[in-house]
């Protein structure tokens, strides 16, 4: 059956309607249908043979000191299994200043984050324990991070 044609659509009409003990209304126009349907394949085709593609990329992955705990070696593992040859740059248990020096000196290609964003503002927690112990809650807003990236 393909839906990308008149007659195919017209059979997936009909098998539905016979399923659900109705019939398929008079007025459909299955050639506009399956024009429509052909332009969304166009268009999708298109958006895939105009994306960029990167050979061996810099991805950063970034590792906030309470995810350390937890299995974030598997997304380092997933990352390099999904790019054969890759620069990988791994922090792990960074703070906001050291984030905006490394952002500002690299340029990298896809930025992966194993820590808590927050899911209305974007925010990057990057909290973190200093050496005698003190919890400090430090951060980085979704424009502080967009702004060193593209700026």
């Amino acid at each position: 059956m393909q839906l990308n044609r008149e007659e195919g659509l017209q059979l997936l009409f009909n098998t539905v309607a016979d399923k659900l003990n109705m019939t398929v209304p008079k007025n459909i126009d299955f050639k506009w249908l399956a024009d429509e349907a052909n332009k969304l394949a166009q268009e999708i085709t298109d958006a895939r043979l105009s994306r960029e593609t990167v050979v061996n990329p810099r991805i950063l992955c970034v590792v906030s000191e309470d995810y350390v705990k937890k299995d974030y070696e598997l997304d380092i593992k997933a990352i390099q299994s999904s790019f054969s040859e890759t620069r990988l740059t791994t922090i792990i248990g960074t703070n906001s200043v050291a984030l905006r020096r490394l952002l500002r000196g690299n340029k990298f290609d896809i930025i992966h984050f194993v820590l808590e964003i927050d899911e209305f503002t974007g925010a990057l927690n990057l909290n973190h324990t200093t050496n005698d112990g003190l919890r400090i809650e430090d951060g980085m807003t979704a424009e502080g991070f967009a702004s060193e990236v593209v700026g």
